[in-house]
């Protein structure tokens, strides 16, 4: 059964091995936490925006082809990625770094990223459906039979500043709750 914890420090001051982003499909950041993310995970970010501006065709429903955006809500991208912060950290304090201790922090610096859309565009609202079809899309990722050896705890934002808290708990819990992942909860303020 999933562990479910709220912390209200920084998502990134916490040991997790998988961060959570909440984003739209537009590519711009535009609070607080997205901006962190694109600091700290430049290479995720700039795959992030490429995917949000990728079309692909798609029949609709006469069968014709039509233009389609790649990264819709629903999707999640899913990353492995490096902090640069910590890199940078790292190589300032560790001049004459033994190729042990490179491999020790490469191994251990590794951090699985998730970009989750909660919005179609910047300026509309999250909206309740697509954090529940996000939330789908992780369990898929997450349901990967390689992925607990990988992953036991998970920083997950929770638009309460935007949707309704309760619901978003309810969701939370009956699509993640029968995992055996350790959830940290950081509410959007």
């Amino acid at each position: 059964m999933a562990e479910f914890n709220v912390s209200h420090k920084s998502m990134f001051d916490a040991e997790l091995d998988m961060l959570v982003n909440l984003v739209n499909c537009k590519g711009v950041t535009k609070n607080s936490l997205s901006a962190q993310f694109s600091k700290r995970f430049p290479r995720s970010q700039e795959n992030y925006v490429a995917m949000t501006e990728r079309e692909i065709m798609v029949p609709d429903a006469t069968g014709k082809k039509r233009k389609q955006k790649a990264f819709q809500p629903g999707d999640v991208l899913h990353y492995v990625d490096m902090d640069v912060t910590k890199v940078q950290k790292f190589q300032s304090e560790t001049e004459d770094m033994e190729s042990e201790d490179l491999q020790n922090f490469i191994n251990e610096g590794v951090q699985n990223v998730v970009y989750m859309p909660i919005r179609n565009h910047w300026k509309r609202p999250a909206k309740l459906d697509y954090f529940k079809r996000g939330l789908k899309s992780l369990r898929q990722v997450l349901d990967n039979e390689e992925m607990p050896d990988k992953v036991k705890t998970i920083g997950l934002p929770l638009p309460s500043n935007e949707l309704d808290e309760d619901e978003l708990w309810k969701l939370t819990e009956n699509i993640l709750g029968d995992l055996d992942y350790k959830f940290t909860i950081f509410p959007l303020e």
